[in-house]
């Protein structure tokens, strides 16, 4: 069976690295995750990737996720100001 993987870059504010980590660390997986990994990859950069059971999971968990991810621009700079954001209906991809 075909497995799926979201993918979310983030990009932290200066000084808010251990927020944004234990933010990351309380957040509860929705049903249908396999595993979640979160990566330092670069100086305030991260990499969220999640792997989910199936493509239906990952639809059923997309409100979920977007509200997620709307309390880490608590934490996070705003892509558009520093020329990598990408705009995907409305929505600031980070």
């Amino acid at each position: 069976m075909a497995k799926f993987i979201s993918v979310v870059k983030f990009i932290v504010k200066e000084g808010e690295d251990s927020n944004f980590t234990d933010s990351m660390k309380k957040f509860v997986n929705p049903e249908g995750v396999i595993s979640r990994k979160v990566i330092k990859t670069g100086d305030r950069s991260y990499c969220s990737m999640v792997e989910w059971v199936n493509e239906e999971s990952l639809a059923n968990a997309r409100q979920q996720m977007i509200a997620y991810l709307d309390t880490c621009l608590l934490y996070t700079s705003d892509a558009a100001d520093e020329g990598l954001g990408v705009d995907l209906g409305g929505r600031r991809i980070i």
